[in-house]
């Protein structure tokens, strides 16, 4: 995400101070959108319908560049000392910061599945909720597969860890799926 930065001190800046409302709404969406546009304060002619709601006209323009807060060059205008008195990150910042927030985020959600996983595994739970009847006791086995195919089958939700947990530990849905619990 980018993000144009209004440092506190302009506000005690004469030179801010007796900018008019248009002109201020305009430095302010041209530094918007250069940070979004990722053009380190360049203005080209293109943007210019998106700086005011009534566009840019020669009178804001020229209050801009008579202030300092924009110069004039070859290809339109542009922010000076972006970086430096502006108070903005270049492109390359950004881009490097995004990257590294994509890395750590990626990292992030890959160590909490691995963590999921295991304890998923710890617990006995797997993708197949189907219990292996074959090595419980006679009774459980068949409450198993009667728990499975009959009555209580309608309030297990298998996409539920609580009741997934519940069936291998104690042959019922969690509490917020039990039949008598509604």
């Amino acid at each position: 995400m980018t993000d144009a930065r209004l440092p506190g001190p302009w506000l005690f800046r004469l030179q801010w101070m007796r900018l008019s409302d248009r002109a201020a709404r305009t430095f302010t969406a041209s530094l918007m959108w250069s940070n979004e546009s990722g053009t380190d304060g360049k203005l080209p002619p293109e943007c210019y319908g998106f700086l005011h709601p009534l566009g840019l006209d020669n009178p804001t323009a020229e209050e801009l560049v008579s202030a300092g807060w924009w110069k004039s060059g070859p290809d339109g205008y542009y922010i000076p000392d972006w970086t430096g008195a502006s108070g903005q990150e270049s492109a390359a910042t950004v881009a490097t910061r995004k990257a590294n927030n994509r890395k750590y985020q990626a990292e992030h959600r890959a160590r909490k599945a691995a963590e999921e996983a295991a304890k998923g595994e710890s617990l006995g739970v797997s993708d197949d909720v189907s219990p292996d009847v074959s090595t419980l006791p006679a009774g459980q086995a068949q409450d198993r597969t009667q728990l499975a195919e009959g009555e209580l089958a309608g309030t297990v939700d298998l996409s539920c860890p609580d009741c997934q947990r519940s069936l291998v530990f104690n042959n019922t849905p969690c509490k917020q799926h039990r039949k008598d619990a509604a």
